[in-house]
């Protein structure tokens, strides 16, 4: 069984890298999960595709607007990370990515049953090589969410 994580973002944009912080956190401090491949989607590179067709199980954490509090952490599910994404506004390049990345592997006929997004809402979208406090507190409850999938999962 093989589950792809997938952390989306920009690590010059301060928050908006959370997920690639999140995803190196995890690769820094579980790297030895087994069937466990940790991908960095950057800004969702349309190569992705090929990392996640052979996927039983899929994880993407991402910075997203979740009209909350900065730092709130909210895990989708399946079908409704399916509803979540098709009900965001398609203004944004990685909202509009992800669900075209989506669709295309669906259209392949090999969208995994069992895959989740973890949205972090960012503070600052700045300029910024760090993440803001706020944030970078919630990483380890992102990791504690992929980890309780994966072994859900598993």
């Amino acid at each position: 069984m093989q589950t792809i994580i997938i952390g989306i973002g920009n690590t010059y944009l301060s928050d908006y890298g959370a997920g690639i912080y999140a995803l190196n956190f995890l690769r820094h401090f579980h790297s030895d999960i087994p069937g466990t491949k940790y991908v960095d989607g950057g800004f969702l590179e349309p190569d992705l595709t090929t990392e996640i067709v052979p996927a039983d199980n899929l994880i993407f954490i991402d910075a997203t607007d979740l009209n909350s509090q900065p730092g709130t952490v909210r895990t989708y599910v399946g079908e409704e990370m399916d509803r979540f994404l098709n009900g965001q506004p398609k203004n944004s390049a990685q909202v509009k990515g992800l669900t075209e990345l989506l669709n295309e592997i669906h259209q392949l006929n090999a969208l995994p049953q069992r895959r989740a997004l973890i949205g972090i809402q960012p503070f600052c979208l700045d300029e910024g090589d760090c993440l803001s406090t706020t944030v970078e507190e919630v990483i380890p409850d992102v990791c504690c969410r992929v980890l309780g999938l994966i072994e859900e999962w598993h």
